[in-house]
């Protein structure tokens, strides 16, 4: 058992949405290098996307996320990222040994992701 006809697909396009204003809130895997940010440190250095977001809520500066990310809050209604989205380079990505395909808690993330 396998991810079936999922393997290879995409989930979603890889989108990202820039969240706050002011410096750069960077994460690891955040892309600065994008747009040519890499070579300015951060100004707030946190260690996931999720932090990032939480950051730039609080209004510590601005944080570039995968939209993916956002989609459940936009969808509760807890924030709109309508048109702010932008096409990125990265993406997530599930990778597991085709054993594990089998177990619950994989299919289960698979199922959410794919909705």
């Amino acid at each position: 058992e396998g991810p079936g006809d999922l393997e290879g697909v995409p989930l979603r396009p890889p989108e990202r949405v820039t969240l706050g204003e002011g410096e750069r809130i960077g994460w690891p895997g955040d892309g600065g290098e994008d747009d040519g940010e890499a070579h300015a440190a951060p100004a707030v250095m946190v260690s996931d996307a999720g932090q990032a977001v939480a950051a730039a809520l609080a209004g510590m500066g601005r944080a570039r996320v995968p939209a993916l990310l956002l989609a459940g809050m936009a969808e509760a209604g807890s924030i709109d990222i309508a048109g702010r989205t932008e096409p990125c380079r990265r993406g997530y990505w599930l990778v597991a040994p085709r054993p594990q395909w089998r177990q619950k808690k994989v299919q289960a993330l698979v199922a959410a992701l794919t909705r």
